[in-house]
Formats: structure tokens, sequence, C-alpha cells
């Protein structure tokens, strides 16, 4: 599936992005957000709809330190950065864009440039 905004049914609004603010940023609807997420099931949407959420548990905290250090540098790259949690070797990583007040389609490109989608998360 790509991650566009064009919803596969067009009759279909609830998979409309919600409007624009004022910095021109589109927050998606919660379903378009879990339609996307099909694709990458290591990935939750909380709640409230306003986050992606992964927590993985590595191996070892050395791998854990690794791919937290990845996961900077590719939010670093993109100029979007997420929130990230790691305790021993676990990792948490939350994903949204605080300017538009939830997931946008920048969220779903760092999802999946973080490649997560292989495994379920634990």
């Amino acid at each position: 599936m790509t991650a566009d905004c064009t919803p596969e049914d067009p009759s279909s609004d609830s998979l409309r992005p919600v409007a624009e603010n004022a910095l021109g940023l589109t927050t998606l609807k919660a379903e378009r957000v879990q339609l996307a997420l099909r694709e990458f099931p290591a990935w939750s949407l909380t709640h409230d709809g306003r986050c992606l959420v992964n927590r993985t548990r590595f191996p070892d905290p050395g791998l854990a330190f690794s791919f937290t250090a990845f996961a900077f540098t590719a939010g670093r790259l993109r100029e979007h950065f997420p929130e990230l949690r790691l305790v021993g070797a676990e990792l948490e990583i939350v994903v949204w864009t605080p300017e538009a007040g939830g997931v946008t389609e920048q969220d779903l490109a760092y999802v999946r440039a973080l490649g997560l989608s292989a495994e379920k998360a634990s």
C-alpha cells in the first residue's frame, strides 16, 4: 500500500485526511493511519489516535543502543524527531508531528524508513 492520502474507496470520507493546519501540515484520520499500519505490524496507534508507537526488546542492550542511534539519525536526516526511550534492551519509539497535533504522512515515511515492519513488537 502506498502512503498517500487518496482513499481506496473514493466515497469513504473516513480515509480522507483531516484539514491542514496553519502550518500547512495535514493530520491523518485514525482510520487512514490504521490502514497504513497493516504494512507495519510492529507499530500501533495510541488510544487517542495521535501517535504511532513501537516497543521492541532486542537480544542485548548493545543492539538496542545501536538501533536507537540509527532511529535518531534517521529522524535527524528528515528533520523529524521521534521520542526515543531506551531502558536496557527495550526501546520504545513514539512518532507524531506535534505541530500538526497528530500523525502525518511524514510520520508514516519515518516508520517506513526504520524498517520495523518485519516482526510484531513484544
